[in-house]
């Protein structure tokens, strides 16, 4: 992203709520520029780049900037990269980039996350259940999967709440 464009920056934190639903973890809005300066002045090994829209950056009307014409372009495939064949079949993206293309813009699922050494997320479902894909430029990545059948998979329960101060204390006498 260009030095003025907006980037979201998240961390531990988030969870389910009562209903089992994913809550939002602690996001800041800041430019590009402000997040690299972050990583090189306090690198916080919790704190990551989230739901950066890299492609629709570099498939904009400012896809000339020197950002664009430094990454690797798949021609063929009129794109970034191209989608490893498990995760060509994701309906959801294909009918959102079909509506941009008939001027109907809904937005799109693909983001970047990029974290420095030591970030994390907890355990969570990704977006809409959808098809993510991962690429690690450098370092590793832990993961843990889940079998498919409802009976052996964990229960995900909500994460506890923190009770208000006078609620604590009136329960202390």
């Amino acid at each position: 992203r260009e030095e003025g464009e907006e980037a979201a920056a998240g961390g531990e934190g988030g969870g389910l709520d009562e209903e089992g639903r994913a809550e939002e973890c602690a996001t800041v809005s800041m430019t590009m520029g402000e997040w690299v300066r972050k990583l090189r002045t306090d690198p916080d090994p919790t704190a990551y780049l989230k739901d950066w829209h890299l492609l629709r950056h570099l498939e904009g009307p400012s896809s000339s900037s020197s950002l664009s014409s430094s990454l690797p372009f798949d021609e063929e495939n009129n794109s970034l990269y191209s989608v490893p064949s498990p995760f060509s079949g994701d309906l959801l993206n294909r009918h959102l980039l079909a509506s941009a293309r008939r001027g109907h813009d809904l937005g799109d699922y693909r983001f970047v996350y990029w974290g420095p050494g030591g970030s994390r997320t907890g355990l969570h479902s990704d977006v809409l259940d959808t098809y993510s894909w991962s690429h690690n430029v450098e370092g590793t990545k832990r993961w843990t999967f889940y079998p498919p059948e409802p009976e052996r998979r964990p229960r995900l329960e909500p994460r506890p709440q923190p009770r208000p101060e006078s609620e604590s204390e009136s329960g202390a006498s």
